[in-house]
């Protein structure tokens, strides 16, 4: 029983720090929107657009407006889609504790007639190394016109995620390739972006 008060008390105390980030913001909605390419089948863009919403005591981020499910692997799950709004604002406010309280004020709008909430049997293998890092880089482009001081440039938004087998006849056996690599984030209010390669 002690130990269920202590984290209850960690994490309400992580909410209250962030409604009163919260309560310093200028009310309104700030849009913003980003697309990948495509979904690796058809060769339209995938739009993710965000209509941010500052409420007395919480945030709203509503995907609403974004393309709908596609056929290729880049439809995203809603938890993926939550937690790249969550590393957002994480991002903003890194001095408030990291627990489940953090997040309580925020609220994610992700209807499923959009690829970022999608259901089986829709492909999403692409959702964590493409579609999660556009929609933090999203996220910042709202953010930025809350909170200019705090948001770095986009991130790499992108992973390079290669897998390459097949078999050598000279050899005579089989043989795999897998590269992963990120990027860097783009500049922010006191210094010049980092480059990872």
């Amino acid at each position: 029983a002690i130990l269920h008060e202590a984290i209850k008390t960690l994490q309400d105390g992580s909410a209250r720090l962030l409604r009163e980030k919260i309560g310093q913001l200028v009310p309104g909605t700030y849009s913003f929107e980003d697309a990948n390419d495509n979904d690796g089948v058809e060769n339209e863009p995938l739009w993710i657009r965000l209509d941010l919403s500052v409420k007395p005591g919480r945030l709203v981020f509503d995907f609403s407006r974004s393309s709908p499910p596609c056929r290729g692997p880049l439809n995203c799950v809603f938890a993926t889609t939550a937690a790249a709004v969550f590393i957002s604002v994480k991002h903003m406010f890194p001095e408030i504790p990291l627990n489940a309280g953090c997040f309580e004020p925020i609220e994610i709008i992700a209807p499923e007639s959009t690829f970022l909430n999608a259901k089986y049997p829709k492909p999403v293998s692409g959702c964590a190394a493409e579609v999660s890092q556009r929609v933090v880089d999203v996220c910042f482009g709202a953010l930025a016109q809350i909170l200019p001081d705090r948001v770095t440039g986009a991130p790499v938004g992108t992973s390079l995620n290669v897998a390459i087998g097949g078999y050598d006849p000279e050899e005579q056996q089989r043989y795999i390739l897998y590269f992963y690599t990120g990027g860097g984030h783009g500049g922010f209010v006191a210094g010049d972006g980092i480059h990872t390669a």
